[in-house]
């Protein structure tokens, strides 16, 4: 019936507000004596902005990775310059 299904098109509507859906990548060179563009932050949100941020920031003797998450597009942790344009970007990513 109708009211049948506009009850399941409600209902996956709702959960792809969940999906991943808007995503940004940025390689950058975080050190000035570190050749090329090592380092990366990507991020990968849903509809509703939450998600995840990881970060690699590489240098000349180790590299470190470091996870932060995304609620309502804005970080729980302080970003660098380079990770608040990458989340930028993906909030710009409308579907």
């Amino acid at each position: 019936s109708i009211a049948n299904m506009e009850t399941k098109i409600a209902r996956m509507e709702a959960e792809a507000t969940q999906y991943m859906q808007r995503w940004a990548l940025q390689r950058y060179k975080a050190f000035a004596n570190i050749g090329g563009e090592q380092s990366f932050s990507f991020v990968l949100l849903d509809r509703n902005g939450d998600g995840v941020m990881i970060s690699s920031i590489h240098g000349r003797d180790e590299s470190r990775v470091y996870a932060k998450s995304i609620s309502a597009g804005k970080a729980n942790y302080p970003l660098s310059d380079e990770e608040q344009e990458v989340l930028a970007a993906a909030i710009k990513k409308r579907n």
